[in-house]
């Protein structure tokens, strides 16, 4: 939703980018193909991988409920599996990251939208690490506030990875205070890995969050909050109980889940077709 990551933009941009965002020909362009595709009279549903983003869509575009469709991303469980003893211990000594050490992970690239400067902020008065996987052409930025915060010794800027199920393995809980995203993958990879998870009320993940139970989720630009709920997160080798929770909550969003229910749907709308001929 287009439409909603400019409303959620707006918070952190000043008034002239604002302004540059109402004017520019993409953004203008975006947003007149969202409208057209959700009024098209060629639409028969949408399917949707949260409860928030069916509701942005019903708010702006005044689409009926039953026109929309709610699929949760799948995610293999035995793909992504806690961390043994070994591999924590592994990445943790690759990273200088102390083994007793509580370490959140970041992972997404475009750190604007995603809240890596939140994430730092929110560890910065605090003796959390945080391992960032990920790419943007302002890394340096991020360093910098990272450096004039003090705690830039506690950052970990590892890039993009193929494989981040080590750097999951390295960390006691995922942080990703994003301003806007529908559902991001790595939510259910990280809970799949047995970590908690903190993110934002603009995040379509945290509708698998109870709050102090897989995770904590908090306004993006709570600082105060965020804060809290880093230290909260508990150093996995010692209390699991939140990881082994959020694990919990994703087990049964398989993959064979996801196909079903995407069959289902499309046989429901093959059936209507069928009857309006």
């Amino acid at each position: 939703m287009h439409r909603v990551w400019l409303e959620q933009r707006a918070r952190i941009v000043s008034p002239l980018q604002r302004l540059s965002a109402t004017l520019s020909p993409y953004h203008r362009y975006v947003l007149r193909a969202e409208e057209e595709m959700f009024h098209s009279s060629a639409l028969k549903k949408v399917i949707c991988n949260s409860e928030m983003v069916k509701q942005d869509i019903i708010r702006c575009f005044n689409l009926p409920d039953d026109r929309i469709t709610v699929i949760y991303n799948a995610i293999d469980a035995e793909r992504f599996q806690p961390a043994t003893e070994a591999t924590r211990h592994a990445t943790r000594q690759q990273l200088s990251i102390p083994q007793q050490a509580v370490a959140l992970i970041y992972v997404g690239s475009g750190f604007e939208r995603k809240g890596l400067k939140a994430a730092i902020e929110a560890i910065a008065n605090s003796d959390r690490y945080l391992i960032v996987v990920g790419q943007d052409k302002h890394q340096s930025r991020y360093q910098q506030l990272a450096n004039q915060l003090n705690c830039l010794d506690r950052l970990r800027f590892v890039g993009v990875q193929q494989d981040v199920q080590p750097f999951y393995h390295a960390a006691d809980g995922l942080i990703l205070p994003t301003l806007y995203d529908p559902f991001p993958n790595v939510i259910l990879e990280a809970m799949a890995c047995g970590l908690p998870v903190i993110t934002s009320t603009g995040c379509g993940g945290a509708e698998f969050i109870v709050q102090g139970e897989q995770g904590f989720v908090c306004d993006a630009l709570d600082i105060n909050a965020l804060h809290q709920a880093a230290m909260a997160i508990p150093a996995k080798v010692e209390n699991s109980t939140m990881g082994d929770a959020a694990r919990a909550r994703i087990l049964p969003y398989t993959p064979q889940r996801l196909g079903a229910e995407l069959n289902s749907l499309y046989q429901q709308l093959l059936a209507t077709t069928a009857e309006d001929r």
